[in-house]
């Protein structure tokens, strides 16, 4: 008996198992659901352009973290990345100044162009005090035609032992070209 009710629990369960596995049927009044398009065939919506900037990045290198401590060194980066989907741009100058104004190095010899979607980056050392605790960047760009404005950063950074830390600053534009 105990052989023949296992027998109908196991065919009934069998039974329920392919009962819920049938194949859902289409639905006729199903929307057509088609693929995002991809982001570079979305339409413009307005979207801020310039054709040149002059823009200022802040660099903090120098940092105090208690009233009668010393300077706190950081090292430095400044990352600019070009966000036009189809055009390049010309960099004229990096230029770094120091918390007094002055000029303490060029990083360009000659204006770079930068490629479509690339981007560049510039190192300042942790051993660098030329800067200051004012340090700054001054960065000249144009384009032939007015485009979406490449984004221009600092990220500073320290790390030491199992420890660091990392923030960035966003430039800020001092001049600007329109179209």
């Amino acid at each position: 008996m105990k052989q023949f009710l296992l027998l109908s629990l196991f065919l009934l369960s069998i039974m329920v198992a392919c009962e819920k596995a049938k194949v859902a049927k289409p639905v006729a009044d199903a929307p057509d659901v088609s693929p995002t398009p991809h982001p570079a065939t979305l339409p413009d919506t307005g979207v801020v352009r310039s054709k040149a900037q002059l823009v200022y990045a802040p660099v903090y290198s120098n940092l105090r973290s208690m009233e009668d401590a010393g300077d706190y060194l950081v090292s430095a980066n400044l990352s600019i990345r070009n966000t036009s989907l189809d055009k390049g741009i010309k960099i004229h100058f990096v230029d770094y100044y120091n918390h007094k104004g002055k000029l303490v190095r060029n990083y360009l010899k000659e204006p770079l162009e930068i490629e479509p979607l690339a981007s560049i980056n510039y190192f300042v050392k942790l051993s660098d005090r030329e800067g200051g605790v004012g340090a700054k960047f001054l960065i000249e760009w144009s384009c032939s035609e007015a485009i979406t404005m490449p984004v221009i950063e600092t990220v500073m950074m320290e790390s030491s032992g199992n420890r660091g830390f990392a923030f960035k600053s966003r430039a800020v534009v001092l001049r600007d070209v329109r179209e």
